[in-house]
């Protein structure tokens, strides 16, 4: 549920890209697709009539299945991003879809080297030029993981390489070459439009991060706390707010200076999400304020296990710079209710028991009622 719990130094691998890099290179992907397929399956068909060839005829049915199959499997990615699957999950299809599209790629060069042995000279011109430009244009929209691009021009330019050998006219020779230029100059395209996208997307995730983070603890904003909130209360799910306060905070900033307070500001925050779970949400909201979004909480006792945690880890010393310096918490919790809840009404009782909890004394929390 988690969008982050914390950012670490605004970078993303490859991997971290993937789920963006996938719906990018897959959306109206099917409708490009479709139109290949029938582009293909057709010139196939009129070229197995002219000649009267078996293999063309055999060619156009593995043909449908694997644009069947590719069809499919765009269906399925599209299906799978709007439903919000993890990105393993997508990149788990992408592969799928890669393969099979090698098993195209290989297919056509096979076919390929029967039009050049075969000296089916139209053939030539409808298939070698015509169908690898519509198939290497299509798959060169698949930015992420632009290997079975690559694969499918190294492919049929490795068919073509061993067409040249064979007795042909001159014409048709240098049309080979030119078609074994454009394949080299694909292949480099699609690493590079790869690499650029990558980049781009880098910096968009990494404003992006900036901008729902806390910059000196990592931690999630008030901004992106809010609407973690929402997204919760639309789900009509059990959850738990907790607002936490840093009890004797100021003196120790006063003390021993800004430096000390923000280090123990980042070691707070270790210790919070230590404390928590994996899918829970923890955040800063400004100042020496603290709030966790529990996720599901199925009873009032998850809250309060949760909130009692928080006091004993962070009533531990902490050891910054030679300093032994000792703080506790005030914790205000609110568990939704069943059905409908409004994102306010919710900060305002977890805000409402942090009062009555500071009241109460420090080092411990309230259930908000």
């Amino acid at each position: 549920m988690a969008w982050h719990r914390r950012l670490a130094d605004g970078q993303s691998s490859d991997s971290d890209v993937a789920e963006e890099l996938t719906e990018m290179a897959f959306h109206g992907l099917l409708p490009l697709v479709a139109l290949g397929a029938a582009g293909l399956i057709g010139t196939t068909i009129q070229l197995a009539l002219l000649y009267r060839d078996s293999f063309l005829w055999a060619f156009a049915v593995v043909i449908i299945l694997l644009e069947t199959g590719r069809a499919l499997v765009v269906v399925k990615i599209g299906r799978a991003m709007q439903a919000k699957v993890p990105a393993s999950v997508l990149r788990h299809l992408h592969t799928i879809y890669n393969a099979v599209s090698t098993l195209y790629y290989c297919t056509l060069a096979s076919t390929t080297l029967h039009y050049f042995r075969h000296h089916l000279a139209e053939a030539q011109v409808i298939d070698v030029i015509g169908i690898f430009i519509m198939c290497t244009g299509i798959n060169g929209r698949i930015v992420a993981r632009p290997v079975a691009a690559k694969v499918g021009g190294i492919i049929l330019l490795g068919a073509l390489g061993i067409a040249v050998f064979q007795p042909h006219d001159p014409i048709v020779v240098s049309d080979e070459l030119l078609i074994g230029i454009f394949a080299l100059a694909h292949c480099q395209a699609v690493q590079s439009k790869y690499e650029v996208t990558v980049e781009q997307i880098r910096a968009r995730r990494k404003l992006r991060l900036l901008s729902e983070h806390d910059p000196l603890t990592g931690l999630v904003n008030r901004r992106r706390f809010e609407l973690e909130l929402e997204t919760l209360c639309l789900r009509e799910s059990t959850f738990a707010v907790l607002f936490i306060d840093l009890d004797r905070f100021k003196p120790v900033n006063d003390t021993y200076g800004h430096g000390v307070g923000d280090a123990l500001l980042k070691a707070v925050s270790e210790r919070l999400l230590a404390a928590v779970r994996k899918e829970d949400v923890v955040a800063r909201l400004g100042g020496d304020e603290f709030a966790v979004l529990l996720f599901p909480a199925t009873s009032r006792d998850d809250a309060e296990l949760l909130a009692s945690r928080v006091n004993t880890a962070i009533a531990e010393p902490f050891l910054l710079q030679g300093e032994s310096i000792s703080i506790c918490t005030s914790i205000g919790v609110a568990v939704s209710t069943p059905g409908p809840t409004k994102p306010s009404e919710l900060l305002h009782r977890a805000d409402e028991a942090l009062y009555h909890s500071k009241e109460a004394g420090r080092g411990g929390f309230v259930m908000a009622t």
